[in-house]
Formats: structure tokens, C-alpha cells, sequence
């Protein structure tokens, strides 16, 4: 098939196939899903016209057929947006210090997101320009000032624009087994009530169409042996039974520590995002196109 972009910012993506079997296709843009589209009774070319979303640089399309085969993806780079129209916001939430003594502090998640926040900041010319970000630190990072902070991140947002958030500290994991994130006055003996429940978080990120990337930071507690201290791995289970629309950027796995270093003023894993973000930004844009795509991200990192 081919793609061809027209003046009106609409896209016509010729498909063509050897026989009449295809009844279906899934578009895609920025991984996003914005379409599945009845292909059933068409001849062996047909074109389908879709709007682009606003400041969508990737579409792929996906032909399925009656029997529930899918086709490889047909990828392609519509170019960067005459207009850039869309809306970039970030919540970050660092926290160091917990009132609970069973809980050990942390030397640089703080920092952390200080940096990461900064990085948002100052991206080079050509990448995209973050309208917000805010920063919620230690004791002002509430259960309710995170939620309240999460409800103005997704304000009016829509497909094509984009929210970013980034968590660093402890997560737990209640009594029930459900993850969540700590606070600095988390208790141990009452995970429920004092520290944030992600499923609360899940909740309201169901509710926007808009692109959501989280970077999460929650395997402090590698080293302890108290099975009420959760890892990365147990809110990506989580937010991975929602909507395309999230992408989840991961420390580590498991019970794998988060490795930090002086020397580097904070953690290895925020280190390395604002090299592939920032710093070194050209050696990790491997196809040149100004973008970090997901996958050059992951890469890099």
C-alpha cells in the first residue's frame, strides 16, 4: 500500500490486495488507535481517507480478515505537522524522605525528578515544547495533591496531545495485593489509607484520549525483605491492561535494584534519560526525523 498526505491534513492510504479477503483496518497514529474501519464487500483496491491527529508524525496501518488473521504493519512517516497544535504537559512527583521509621529514605529521587523536570525544560529546537510542568516534592506530593495534580495534567487533552508522568519512591503493595505509591507519611500497618492506590491513577488516565507516557522509579525496595514493598513490575501489570495509548518507561524489573551514583548526582535510569533526551539527543535519533520515538528511547536508555 502506499500513503499519500493531502493539503487538508487528511491521509489516503491506498490499500492494495490480491484477493477480496481483507474486512478490516486498524489505523494507528503515534500508537495511538484512531480507527477501525469496515473493509468488508471491497474490490482488490480500495482507499481509505483518514483525518490526522493533531501532531502525529507516525501512521501504520493494520488489514485484518474474516478468519481473524492480521496483516504486518504498513508504517509511515507523515513528516512533521505544518501547524504544531498539540499540547505536551508533565507531572513529576519525587520523594525522598517518609515519616514511617520502617521505611527507608532515599537519596535521590528528589533529584531525580528535579532533573527530569529539567530536561522537559530545556529540549533542543525541534523537539517538542512542554506547556507545563509540574513538580510535586516529598510532603507536598499528597495522595490528593498527586490525583489533584493528574486531574489538571489531563485537562482538556486530547488525541494527539500528550501527558507525561514521571514517579520517583517507594511503591508497597496492600494487603489486598494492589499496588501503591508511596508518601511521606505512608504507613506500613495501614498501606490502604496513607499511600496513593494506582487503580486511583489507572482511573483517571482511562479517561482521556490523550497520549500518556509514564516513567516510573518504584524499586527502591530491591533490598528489603518485607513483602509489603512492591517493584516496577507490579504497576506495569496494572496500567498494561489499559488503552493503547500508554506507553510505560520502566527503572527495572522485578526485584532488581535502581542503581544510583554520586558521582553521576543521581540515578543511572534519570541519568540516562536526559542523555537520549538532551545531551546526546542526535547520536539517539537513529532515523534523523528531530523525534525520540519510543522505541529510540527505550533503546538509548
Amino acid at each position: 500500500g502506499t500513503v499519500r498526505l493531502r493539503d487538508d491534513g487528511r491521509s489516503d492510504i491506498a490499500i492494495e490486495h490480491a484477493t477480496e479477503g481483507v474486512t478490516g483496518i486498524a489505523v494507528f497514529q503515534d500508537g495511538v488507535l484512531t480507527g477501525n474501519h469496515d473493509f468488508s464487500g471491497t474490490t482488490a483496491t480500495a482507499t481509505l481517507s483518514v483525518e490526522r491527529m493533531k501532531g502525529a508524525r507516525w501512521l501504520a496501518a493494520v488489514a485484518s480478515d474474516g478468519m481473524g488473521l492480521v496483516s504486518l504493519p504498513l508504517i509511515h512517516d507523515l513528516g512533521e505537522p505544518a501547524i504544531k497544535t498539540a499540547i505536551n504537559r508533565a507531572l513529576v512527583v519525587g520523594i525522598n524522605t517518609y515519616d514511617d521509621p520502617a521505611i527507608p529514605s532515599l537519596n535521590f529521587a528528589l533529584r531525580d525528578g528535579g532533573r527530569f523536570a529539567e530536561t522537559l525544560a530545556s529540549l533542543p529546537d525541534g523537539a517538542a515544547s512542554f506547556d507545563a510542568i509540574d513538580y510535586l516534592k516529598d510532603t507536598a506530593a499528597t495522595p490528593e495533591a498527586i490525583l489533584a495534580g493528574i486531574e489538571k495534567l489531563l485537562a482538556g487533552l486530547a488525541k494527539g496531545d500528550h501527558a507525561v508522568l514521571f514517579f520517583a519512591g517507594h511503591g508497597f503493595r496492600s494487603s489486598d495485593g494492589e499496588f501503591h505509591f508511596g508518601t511521606s507519611s505512608t504507613n506500613l500497618a495501614d498501606i490502604d489509607t496513607t499511600a496513593l492506590a494506582f487503580s486511583r491513577i489507572s482511573a483517571l488516565l482511562e479517561g482521556t484520549e490523550a497520549r500518556i507516557t509514564i516513567v516510573l522509579d518504584a524499586c527502591h525496595a530491591g533490598a528489603t525483605n518485607n513483602s509489603a514493598f512492591a517493584t516496577n513490575d507490579d504497576v506495569v501489570i496494572d496500567l498494561a491492561r489499559l488503552k493503547s495509548n500508554i506507553t510505560i518507561l520502566a527503572a527495572s524489573k522485578g526485584r532488581e535494584f535502581s542503581q544510583e551514583s554520586a558521582e553521576l548526582g543521581g540515578g543511572v535510569f534519570t541519568h540516562a534519560l536526559a542523555q537520549v533526551l538532551a545531551q546526546d539527543r542526535a547520536l539517539h535519533d537513529t532515523n534523523g526525523n528531530g523525534r525520540i520515538e519510543a522505541s529510540e528511547l527505550y533503546l538509548g536508555v
